[in-house]
């Protein structure tokens, strides 16, 4: 079950904000791409991720901090959002296994939080780079995931 949620102008503007900071400070800092990204459409790669953290925070309830050069930690609560046009998760080698990954369709301005799995469940799904000529991953198929509904923040999150 898919869960949807809409973003009013005025947040799909702010995550926008928050996604061209991210890849100015990224410019700033000389940080190269990961993951054996070309560097092509980085833009939209942090807006996008950007947004895809703004619908799930809005969808929990939770404040979205929009956070700038935190990389490794969490996106929103304790969940790493993965926010993609395709219909499956992707998770890298390096990522976590501890980690809860969410999966959240951008159809802006509707979103749908599509599911979520452990890193180390993801992990088991075969590596591939799927023809695209960077490094594999593990890509899980939308089907496979949990069911969003099962997804709570706790009360107190420390960051």
């Amino acid at each position: 079950m898919r869960l949807p949620i809409n973003l009013n102008w005025f947040e799909i503007n702010a995550a926008a904000e928050v996604g061209i900071r991210r890849h100015i400070e990224s410019l700033r800092k000389g940080l190269k791409d990961a993951h054996g990204f070309d560097g092509k459409n980085g833009w939209s790669l942090n807006i996008n991720g950007a947004l895809g953290e703004m619908a799930f925070a809005k969808q929990q309830n939770v404040y979205y901090d929009g956070s700038v050069n935190t990389f490794k930690l969490p996106d929103v609560g304790q969940y790493q959002i993965r926010t993609t046009f395709m219909d499956y998760l992707i998770v890298r080698p390096g990522d976590s296994d501890e980690d809860i990954f969410v999966m959240v369709q951008n159809k802006c301005p509707l979103f749908e939080i599509v599911g979520f799995m452990l890193g180390a469940d993801a992990k088991q799904f075969n590596l591939t780079d799927r023809g695209n000529g960077r490094p594999p991953a593990h890509f899980v198929p939308a089907a496979n995931l949990s069911d969003p509904r099962q997804l709570t923040i706790p009360e107190k999150i420390i960051r």
